[in-house]
């Protein structure tokens, strides 16, 4: 993909069918591109360049039908894009390339283009990270110290929660109903997205000490949750014990950039020692190892 892409990109997927799978990838090219993935073949191709944004797109996020999804970008805005593939291209205004370098004007007709559904403004930052906590509402963090809750339908926030520093990940819980987020002066929070106090904080769990870039919830325990830092450590959480974590996974030797805690138990870190580590969890709530 990098070679498709003008910067640094990222990606989620779009589960399709036994023979295929549908990708997306997000850069600072500030569109987000639809792929398909033969998996038979092992070959990929480009279905739809979606463009909108007007600056880099930091987040994507797909809803639990497949058929949508959303982006969040450095130009404050969120968009809900169709994740279904057409042969049809979206209409828009034509830009003017003809003093671009070729290599940037090839881009720009890879895969048929595509406009977004809806674009939901009311952030003053950078979004940071998103996510669908039900097929009606979006959560979205931002570098504007504040997480909404929006309302898919109507295109408006339904709440907000505010905090002190900028927010660089959050994670909801269907479990619990909770939304854990991870900011740059190196806490964890939690907060119940529907409470009309949008300064009340559940709870802390503080021991990182750097930014906390990441943090995903257990998918089968309501209590659990894993996060990883700029301090090059990846934690695991217990929130019945929140004085300290229950353990720290120090495989990485620069930062932690990402985390992931998948259904079949697997718990994945991403770092910038350009290294992917994958680690056991046991399931049992009494003593969680990896």
């Amino acid at each position: 993909m990098a070679d498709f892409r003008r910067g640094s990109a990222f990606s989620a997927s779009v589960p399709s069918d036994g023979l295929s799978c549908l990708l997306l990838s997000a850069s600072l090219d500030q569109t987000v591109l639809l792929w398909e993935w033969n998996i038979e073949k092992n070959s990929v191709k480009v279905l739809h360049r979606c463009r909108g944004h007007a600056g880099s797109v930091e987040s994507l996020a797909v809803d639990g039908s497949r058929t949508k999804f959303c982006s969040g970008s450095w130009d404050t805005m969120l968009k809900i894009w169709s994740a279904v593939p057409t042969d049809e291209e979206d209409e828009m205004e034509v830009e003017e390339v003809a003093d671009r370098p070729r290599k940037k004007q090839k881009t720009e007709h890879l895969g048929l283009t595509r406009t977004p559904i809806a674009t939901l403004s009311g952030h003053t930052g950078a979004v940071s990270s998103l996510l669908w906590s039900d097929a009606e509402e979006i959560c979205s963090a931002s570098w504007d110290h504040t997480i909404k809750v929006w309302d898919v339908e109507t295109g408006g926030p339904k709440s907000t929660l505010t905090g002190s520093k900028v927010f660089n990940s959050i994670s909801y819980s269907p479990l619990c109903r909770r939304l854990a987020s991870g900011s740059t002066d190196r806490h964890i929070r939690l907060w119940d997205p529907r409470t009309k106090d949008g300064s009340l904080v559940l709870l802390s769990l503080t021991s990182h000490t750097g930014w906390v870039t990441s943090v995903k919830w257990s998918p089968t325990h309501e209590q659990q949750l894993i996060s990883g830092s700029l301090d090059n450590l990846v934690k695991i959480w217990d929130t019945r014990s929140c004085k300290a974590p229950l353990y720290d996974l120090a495989a990485h030797e620069d930062k932690v950039l990402c985390v992931e805690w998948t259904e079949a138990g697997l718990l994945l870190s991403g770092g910038a020692d350009n290294k992917l580590y994958s680690y056991r969890c046991r399931t049992s709530t009494s003593d969680v190892g990896a």
